[in-house]
């Protein structure tokens, strides 16, 4: 149970600044990374600070934290008792970076987040201050600020305090849970003793929020229509003292609320007492965040801007802004004949409800192209020259920011086929392009089912699933030495015969080759395993998703591997059979030559 939430929590911090690894503790073996982690390599793996540290929160099922040369961070056991745990790491050198004003807008779907963190650049202790916009399962965000204070230990305490919380959350704890845990974890953490600490979590879909604090400022509520208040104060202590006497605290929101944490140091300006500031704070809250044509990150600077002006900040600043969307719109529904001159009124009527949902131009663009190419594969394709039959287009906002467009014809299904020529590339570009494509052909049709989980404000980041893939250099879709692949179409389905080493450079390749081979996975597949000497994780992820793909199309990914090799011992121990089928064979099927090259 546990690895199943640690990959979703990866999944959901695949962007996310920090590394995130998800290990097998009994064999300190990583099962799953997020990007900042596979960018960074294995390499805190192979240190005995990192690695006793997972083996002991595997068998005590505490977590603990860990700091190392370059890295620091916590150590947490996930929830289910198979060994699994989480390991949080933060590059300290980037804590120790300094600056004047930067902001960010946080990429979490259906909400506007942003912060936006000031800092006085005269100052020659290292920043304490920090925010975090977290995306938890159910379509759920954590939001969280603190202040470490000044020192020589800040750095590597505000590092250690964020890695910790971001462990407790991805450990599944509520907000009180985490912030006692933090507590305790900040008193045995060298610098980080009497941080103060804010933290709420934000259901979109419920319009509730969870919150408590640690010796910090409760969050602020600002109203569509205006209205501010300062939420009820939580009474609980800075970090590591006591037991803290952290009790969490609840708010009913309404469409587009607008919460608001921050740090102290807007209250502590030049001139106005805190308090006074304080009022100053939530008028300018309440005018700025709806000021008709500021996003949410303009809003906070705007802010910063209102109470501090031209004077230098004793310290620095922090202010986090999530705004809940206003009612999501209602399913947009085109019925249309399928002609080509229907394309263009479809498009412009699908951007004009995209924007009422809250879609980014990469968002926008996106489920633009890719419901494109489904429309004109049901035009073309769907009805005997001469026949002119209907297309109806449906699409709806989920409340976890996914859109859901539906594309569905009353004609015949026509395969892919491998002699395609320079056509039937549209199904691989809308896999490539969405989080779930679903195509399902019957008698009375064919269905084509597009999911995407709109990306947000920052779409500078995101740059995987998107369309990075296309046009890559020849040398990126080259296997590297150790590593080949052989096919040859049997019928109407693609065989591949893999050999070598299948580690992850060697998959994400494969990835690539196969996904053009059977066009995103609607032509069936077998995949030959017996001369593979190893078969690493991202070997089996990859043979997960090809199962996936497969069944998306109504098709089953066949697997063979040879009897006592380490492939099959592998996929006896991965679980593949529920979603493949998975053949261990004595030796090798008969090979025919390859009929068409790997590209």
């Amino acid at each position: 149970m546990s690895r199943n939430v640690g990959l979703t929590a990866l999944a959901a911090f695949e962007s996310a600044p920090l590394l995130v690894w998800l290990v097998d503790g009994l064999r300190n073996q990583p099962l799953g990374a997020n990007a900042a982690a596979r960018a960074h390599g294995a390499g805190p793996f192979g240190g005995p600070e990192l690695r006793a540290a997972v083996t002991e929160a595997a068998l005590t099922g505490q977590a603990t934290r860990v700091t190392l040369d370059l890295h620091a961070g916590a150590v947490t056991p996930l929830l289910g008792g198979d060994s699994a745990v989480l390991v949080v790491l933060a590059d300290v050198a980037e804590a120790l970076r300094s600056g004047g004003e930067t902001a960010e807008a946080h990429t979490v779907p259906g909400v506007a987040v942003a912060g936006v963190h000031r800092v006085n650049a005269s100052l020659s202790a290292a920043a304490g201050d920090f925010y975090e916009a977290i995306p938890l399962d159910g379509g759920r965000i954590a939001l969280a600020v603190g202040d470490v204070g000044q020192g020589e230990d800040t750095a590597g305490a505000m590092t250690r305090l964020r890695g910790a919380l971001l462990a407790y959350l991805l450990a599944g704890m509520g907000v009180e849970e985490v912030m006692a845990n933090l507590g305790r974890f900040a008193g045995r953490t060298a610098g980080a003793g009497g941080s103060t600490a804010s933290l709420a979590v934000l259901d979109p879909g419920s319009l509730r929020l969870d919150y408590v604090t640690a010796g910090h400022p409760p969050p602020l509520l600002i109203g569509a229509d205006g209205g501010s208040r300062a939420l009820a104060r939580t009474g609980g202590a800075p970090l590591g003292y006591g037991d803290g006497g952290y009790r969490a605290q609840t708010a009913q929101l309404t469409e587009a609320d607008t919460v608001l944490l921050h740090t102290n140091g807007l209250l502590w300006l030049p001139g106005p007492d805190a308090e006074r500031n304080a009022h100053l704070l939530l008028r300018s809250a309440a005018a700025r965040l709806t000021e008709s044509g500021l996003t949410v990150e303009q809003a906070g600077r705007a802010i910063i801007e209102d109470l501090a002006g031209s004077r230098q900040l004793r310290d620095e600043a922090v202010l986090l802004a999530a705004r809940l969307p206003p009612s999501a719109p209602a399913p947009l529904t085109m019925v249309v004949p399928a002609r080509p001159d229907q394309l263009r009124p479809v498009r412009r009527q699908f951007q004009d409800w995209l924007g009422t949902a809250g879609a980014s131009q990469q968002d926008v663009e996106i489920l633009q192209l890719t419901s494109g190419e489904a429309m004109t594969n049901a035009i073309e394709h769907a009805y005997p020259p001469g026949t002119v039959g209907q297309v109806e287009f449906r699409a709806r906002l989920d409340p976890d920011g996914t859109v859901q467009v539906d594309i569905t014809d009353q004609g015949g299904w026509v395969a892919p086929r491998h002699d395609r020529g320079s056509r039937g590339r549209g199904l691989l570009l809308m896999r490539q392009c969405v989080d779930e494509l679903r195509v399902s052909p019957t008698e009375h049709g064919t269905s084509v089912c597009l999911r995407h989980r709109l990306r947000g404000l920052d779409v500078a980041e995101q740059d995987e699933g998107g369309l990075s893939g296309f046009g890559a250099p020849q040398e990126a879709n080259r296997l590297p030495a150790g590593a080949d692949l052989r096919t040859a179409y049997i019928g109407e389905r693609v065989h591949a015969w893999l050999s070598g080493e299948l580690d992850g450079a060697a998959t994400e390749v494969l990835g690539r080759q196969l996904a053009n081979l059977t066009c995103g996975g609607t032509v069936p597949l077998s995949v030959d395993l017996s001369q593979v000497g190893h078969l690493s994780s991202a070997g089996v992820t990859l043979l997960f998703e090809l199962a996936h793909q497969a069944s998306t199309a109504g098709c089953r990914l066949h697997v063979h591997a040879a009897t006592g090799s380490s492939a099959a011992y592998v996929l006896a121990n991965t679980g593949l059979h529920a979603v493949a089928e998975v053949m261990v064979v004595a030796s090798q099927p008969d090979e025919p030559e390859p009929s068409i090259p790997p590209s």
